[in-house]
């Protein structure tokens, strides 16, 4: 057996920049209820050894079957071990004429069964809309081998026009039975 001559490089690392320009007909094609700005950028470093990948995105809107978001930035890592992180963030994110929430921000961390979220906006106006909530949803399996998600929201709290609400820890399990909600109250 003879040593080969080439050897691995495992310290392989990379950066990207993707630079969008009038890409808005294209996406139409491709979804079709799907709106967005023609310009905006996808950029990231990639490292081989120890395996970890970051990514920034940004698009000025984007509106699908109702959702808008305005001055959209999400970014993203991973590392070996420690799971996934997004972060994505807005000036308004808004749902039809149900849901309006300025200076919008979702966290969110991946980790083996486990998905941490928080979620925030605030109007910073004189009438406030504001509001902070954390949850920890945890995937498993059953012994029949049925699936089950709880979802855990831990003490939060919103301001719906200068009102306070206090959300209690509470949980949430879905099932292929339905669903239970416990201990939910503000």
């Amino acid at each position: 057996v003879s040593q080969s001559r080439y050897t691995l490089d495992f310290n392989n690392s990379f950066n990207f920049d993707f630079r969008f320009y009038n890409i808005s007909e294209l996406m139409s094609i491709l979804v079709s209820d799907l709106k967005i700005a023609d310009n905006g950028h996808f950029r990231g470093h990639y490292t081989h050894y120890p395996a970890s990948l970051e990514l920034d995105a940004a698009l000025e809107f984007l509106n699908f079957k109702g959702f808008t978001a305005n001055d959209l930035k999400i970014t993203a890592s991973t590392r070996e071990g420690e799971g996934i992180g997004v972060t994505l963030n807005a000036d308004t994110a808004s749902y039809g004429k149900l849901l309006n929430l300025a200076n919008f921000t979702l966290h969110q961390t991946a980790l083996n069964d486990t998905l941490v979220t928080n979620l925030f906006w605030n109007n910073w106006a004189e009438v406030a809309y504001s509001g902070g909530i954390y949850t920890t949803t945890l995937f498993s399996v059953d012994d029949a081998g049925k699936r089950l998600s709880r979802l855990f929201l831990h003490p939060s709290a919103i301001v719906v026009a200068n009102t306070p609400w206090i959300l209690t820890e509470s949980s949430a399990s879905l099932h292929d039975d339905g669903f239970s909600i416990d201990n939910f109250r503000r």
